[in-house]
């Protein structure tokens, strides 16, 4: 039976891969679109240059993170974690919400995505606060 601490750290890794697998669906969906449409104009505009190199730092840290949670268990990387968790769910809130109040963008079912990583990502952070504050040691 797994300790407190290991179920807490067991749900913050599988909370971050899973992050990692919504953000991949959600470019892939947009790129699906494009093919659709036959028009991938839109992409130099958003995500643009700027907005590829973002998410190469954004893909590589949902890609890591989980590793290292796995690998090594200091105290300093639990708070980190809780720390990065609420890091990403304001960006990603305040990039969904430019997008839905500058570029004038109702919701739509591309939404669900968006919101489906909130939630996911709300997850990490309660399960990450939990595992940075547990005492007990495996």
């Amino acid at each position: 039976m797994l300790s407190k601490q290991e179920q807490y750290r067991q749900s913050v890794i599988v909370g971050w891969i899973m992050l990692l697998q919504v953000v991949l669906v959600m470019f892939i969906i947009s790129i699906l679109r494009g093919a659709v449409k036959n028009d991938f104009s839109g992409f130099a505009k958003d995500p643009g240059i700027g907005g590829t190199n973002i998410m190469i730092i954004v893909f590589a840290i949902y890609a890591i993170l989980p590793v290292l949670l796995r690998a090594m268990d200091y105290i300093f990387l639990r708070w980190f974690t809780f720390a990065i968790s609420i890091f990403f769910l304001l960006f990603f809130i305040a990039h969904q919400l430019t997008h839905m109040i500058v570029d004038n963008m109702p919701l739509n079912l591309y939404h669900v995505l968006d919101f489906t990583h909130h939630g996911i990502i709300l997850w990490v952070i309660v399960c990450s606060f939990k595992w940075a504050k547990c005492k007990d040691n495996v």
